[in-house]
Formats: structure tokens, sequence, C-alpha cells
């Protein structure tokens, strides 16, 4: 089973999505090339050996929920993008431009 990275997310929240649990998260790392606390890039596929708490997975995916933990490394990246220096207000039309 595998599915893509949302942004945010990290390897925890894709197994709670993908496998209900975290058991077995060590494997999935070596099989996804990846150490315990790695970033995910977003559009990264992320792939597990199977469902090893359905009742967990059941729940999610019936609510189609998609655990987001917020990568502090990726929230700080976007946070930092943004300066207030780069917007200019025109006070005539109440407008923020770029």
């Amino acid at each position: 089973m595998s599915k893509s990275v949302k942004f945010g997310q990290n390897l925890l929240d894709m197994m709670l999505q993908l496998t209900g649990g975290l058991n077995g998260i060590v494997g999935v790392a070596k099989l996804n090339d990846l150490t315990l606390n790695q970033s995910l890039g977003i559009g990264q596929t992320i792939e597990t050996s199977g469902i090893t708490n359905f009742s967990v997975y059941n729940y999610y995916k019936k609510r189609q929920i998609n655990p987001i933990s917020r990568d502090n490394i990726q929230s700080e990246m976007i946070i930092n993008s943004i300066s207030p220096e780069s917007y200019i207000v025109d006070d005539s039309e109440d407008a923020i431009t770029n």
C-alpha cells in the first residue's frame, strides 16, 4: 500500500493513515530509505507492507482523516519565505499588492 505525502505530514502521520498504527515503522523507514525523523517532501510516495490496526485504519479512511503533524522544518521554510518588506500597501485603495 502506498500514498503521497501531504503538506505537514511526517512518517508517523503516514503510518497512522496507511497502516492504522506505528508497528513496523522501522521496517517502513528502511523500505522507503528514510530515517525515523527525516522530513518528507510534499508528493513523496510512502510504501508500507500492510495494515496493522484495521479499526484505526478504517476509522481514518471512513472519515477521510489525513493526520498532519506539521513538520517544523517545512513550516519554518514557508514562514521564512514570507517577508513583510515584500508587500506595499496602497492606502488610496486600501489594497495590498505584491
